[in-house]
């Protein structure tokens, strides 16, 4: 089936995506490097590796140590940086008590998600029930736009064309059939109508995550809350009442923030 393909619309800066790729693969590594060792494993050639590597140092993204010759993350500073990122989810911090409570009552552990690419989302938050059992997440857990409840409910807000949504589905499902690609193109519509997006078998099989957006004042969602539970007890009469208590919550919010 031909589809349409589609160019980015900002050229990315080289310099910038290479030490994204750095940190990254410091960040998945249990043990520092050594910059031969983050050459090979970034596909960089050593010199542009280092001299990156020592920007990153003297901004404390990274640290070295002298004897061994070797890098790790700065973590300091990236905390920094994530704890005044996280001033900015105001709707979360706001919610978190009552948000507890709903834990609580639909025995789910609720995540916030943020969009990080344009065609992935990253759990930055979350909530989980006062129970024995109950669901873990990752803060940093990195989910593709197209997979999931959370996906569905961001690009339902975009106003993409065809193409760009064909575009994002080819992105991770090369091999699907036609008809596997109009079931989530009306899928994502849906999403919209709805103003929620339940999704049955969403992480594993026997869990339904339930996904709300959070608008900004241009009606998108870069940002998504998100409740995951046992398929067996989200029934449907449960699903639309979490759905409700999650819509009033945001809307609650956002008037008294």
């Amino acid at each position: 089936m031909a589809r349409t393909r589609l160019k980015s619309p900002v050229k990315p800066v080289g310099a910038v995506q290479a030490a994204i790729e750095i940190l990254r693969y410091l960040a998945n590594s249990t043990i520092p490097l050594g910059v031969n060792r983050i050459s090979e494993g970034v596909g960089r050639y050593p010199s542009t590796c280092y001299s990156i590597l020592k920007t990153l140092e003297a901004e404390g993204l990274v640290t070295f140590d002298q004897e061994a010759k070797v890098y790790g993350l700065g973590v300091p500073s990236l905390l920094e940086l994530l704890h005044k990122a996280g001033k900015d989810d105001r709707h979360f911090q706001l919610a978190r008590p009552t948000l507890l409570d709903i834990a609580a009552r639909f025995n789910t552990t609720i995540m916030l998600s943020e969009r990080v690419r344009r065609d992935m989302m990253i759990v930055i938050d979350y909530v989980v029930p006062d129970r024995a059992f109950h669901i873990n997440v990752t803060i940093g857990q990195r989910v593709p736009i197209i997979r999931g409840s959370m996906g569905r409910v961001v690009l339902s807000h975009e106003n993409l064309s065809r193409g760009e949504l064909e575009e994002l589905f080819d992105q991770f499902n090369p091999k699907a059939k036609k008809s596997d690609l109009e079931a989530w193109i009306r899928a994502v519509a849906n999403a919209k109508t709805q103003g929620y997006v339940v999704e049955p078998n969403s992480i594993t099989e026997g869990l339904t995550a339930l996904s709300v957006p959070i608008l900004n004042n241009s009606g998108q969602s870069h940002r998504v809350m998100t409740a995951i539970g046992l398929s067996q007890q989200l029934t449907n009469v449960k699903q639309k009442e979490l759905g409700a208590e999650l819509i009033n919550l945001l809307k609650t919010t956002k008037a008294s923030s």
